[in-house]
């Protein structure tokens, strides 16, 4: 398959390109920093604000973030745990703090 890329589709730069993929060349080994995951992940989240957070790797694919999506699973623990992460890093509540904190409320409703 690389051979055919690269001799038939001009390589793998122009043959992303092809596909939708906007690819930059990142120094070796930037995707297992988890500070740069997270400030990659930050720059998706102002490209896209209509996502709160990381959307599936369907979507990041569609959006050609390929490399964000596998340094999430292959570096960073996967989805769910990068998730937490970011919103820690950004201010945003975990799911179990909003869980709690709407459950407080209810209850307080409740005892009136």
């Amino acid at each position: 398959l690389a051979m055919a890329i690269n001799k038939y589709h001009g390589g793998f730069r122009k043959f992303r390109e092809s596909m939708g993929e906007s690819q930059v060349k990142v120094e070796e080994g930037a995707w297992k920093d988890l500070r740069f995951t997270i400030e990659q992940a930050k720059k998706f989240l102002e490209e896209y604000p209509e996502y709160e957070t990381i959307p599936s790797f369907e979507i990041l694919r569609k959006l050609g973030n390929n490399s964000l999506n596998r340094a999430i699973v292959r570096y960073h623990g996967g989805y769910s745990k990068f998730r937490e992460i970011l919103r820690a890093e950004i201010g945003n509540p975990s799911q179990d703090k909003r869980l709690e904190s709407l459950l407080g409320e209810y209850v307080g409703v409740l005892k009136i």
